[in-house]
């Protein structure tokens, strides 16, 4: 099995301390999401409907973000695996990451598997605003349909002295025996 020295300056070989930078980025993306789904769980709970419209828009554009980096990062390991013999074999960041030196191998390790715990906590998060959103909006329907029936008349209801409508269509049976 070949690996490669992140201390040597070929062009390819620097590909290491990029694919590095990329998932320092993603890391730290992923913080800040998990920051923005914390504050997500306070603006639910205190029903802050304008700040929360704000705050998704945040969501979507570090949302996106994420995407792009996750797509570098897709692109760099393949540029990464390409530089060995057997870079076919190379599906994942953890198969290149046995393929480089030890200390190389144990940041990128690192900070990939601290990508995967932020993610995790994130969509944790992120399931629990659900519940609470949709918990709000079955308050809010209830609360409508409560409103509804108090204030809007039976359909039969007509009022005292009113004048039969003309409006209604009479149906007389016919006799189709001849």
């Amino acid at each position: 099995m070949t690996t490669i020295d992140i201390h040597t300056h070929s062009p390819e070989e620097a590909l290491l301390p990029q694919l590095e930078g990329i998932l320092v980025n993603e890391f730290r993306t992923c913080q800040s999401l998990y920051t923005l789904v914390r504050q997500e769980r306070n603006l639910l709970t205190n029903g802050d409907v304008e700040a929360l419209n704000d705050l998704i828009e945040e969501k979507e554009i570090l949302l996106d973000e994420l995407g792009q980096i996750e797509e570098n990062r897709r692109v760099t390991i393949g540029k990464i695996a390409r530089q060995f013999p057997d870079g076919n074999q190379i599906t994942s960041a953890v198969d290149l990451f046995t393929r480089v030196d030890p200390a190389t191998s144990t940041r990128l390790d690192r900070l990939y598997t601290g990508i995967g715990t932020v993610i995790n906590q994130v969509r944790e998060l992120n399931n629990g605003n659900q519940a609470l959103a949709l918990h709000g909006l079955n308050h809010v329907d209830a609360v409508q349909a409560y409103l509804l029936s108090i204030f809007q008349a039976p359909l039969d209801y007509q009022p005292p002295n009113a004048v039969a409508s003309s409006d209604s269509v009479l149906v007389y049976e016919l006799d189709q025996r001849t």
